[in-house]
């Protein structure tokens, strides 16, 4: 049974000139909720990274037709390229775009609190390179977005400047943006600012993947059930629809 095909149809008003005839997905049946607490209609799944919810339903129950239950049984999964778990090429590249630009991480004598003013070009020796788009005092560098990628140097340190402010900070390196601190923890697990000594730098990359490994489990009907259940769903989909 197609998911949607249980919900009722009606007009929704886009605009005074547009109205369309669309499926009411707030429409719903609680049997889910009801079931998500009944331990002996669910058992626990270890999705692969980059599986899809159609593989994960035809390797749990010979079909692709139950991909929909998934969802339904973990709300945390409202999208899929988002919430499941990912290969190590695909995570970087969510992360690319869920962090943009580059980080420049200034040396830690520097300071860039009441320095330069986001959304400033920046310039390396006189040379424009990209625009401010972020900056972190506390963890110790500036987001940019590179327009110029060949201008900044590699492996050297160097100076950038706001063309705007006319501030500047030396600059130690740059890492993709996602692969720069998130925090800086200290021997006893406290979140401390990157110039405090002894520190641990934690990325984002790090607590991104923790979090994608832990998406990995989701519940998923046992398939002994799968049929009655969603028989059952239908069917109560169906009176509602009648009401």
């Amino acid at each position: 049974m197609p998911y949607f095909n249980s919900f009722r149809k009606e007009d929704y008003v886009f605009s005074k000139d547009l109205t369309k005839r669309v499926t009411n997905i707030s429409h719903y049946t609680a049997i889910f909720s009801r079931i998500a607490d009944n331990i002996s209609f669910y058992t626990f799944y270890n999705a692969q990274p980059d599986q899809r919810l159609d593989s994960i339903s035809q390797d749990l129950y010979d079909t692709v037709d139950y991909y929909w239950t998934i969802p339904i049984l973990n709300t945390s999964i409202t999208n899929t390229w988002r919430d499941l778990p990912k290969s190590t090429p695909n995570l970087n590249e969510f992360l690319s775009r869920k962090y943009p630009g580059r980080a420049f991480i200034v040396r830690d004598d520097q300071s860039i609190a009441g320095k330069f003013e986001v959304d400033e070009a920046l310039e390396i020796n006189g040379t424009a390179i990209g625009t401010l788009i972020g900056k972190y005092p506390t963890l110790g560098y500036l987001q940019v977005e590179v327009s110029d990628i060949d201008s900044v140097p590699v492996n050297a340190e160097f100076t950038v400047r706001g063309s705007t402010s006319d501030d500047e900070i030396v600059v130690l390196n740059t890492v993709e943006t996602y692969l720069a601190p998130s925090r800086y923890l200290d021997s006893e697990g406290n979140s401390v600012p990157f110039y405090t000594s002894g520190v641990t730098p934690i990325t984002f990359l790090q607590e991104e993947r923790e979090t994608d490994e832990a998406r990995a489990r989701i519940k998923v009907i046992r398939p002994e059930h799968i049929f009655n259940v969603t028989k059952q769903f239908e069917r109560e989909m169906n009176r509602r629809r009648r009401t």
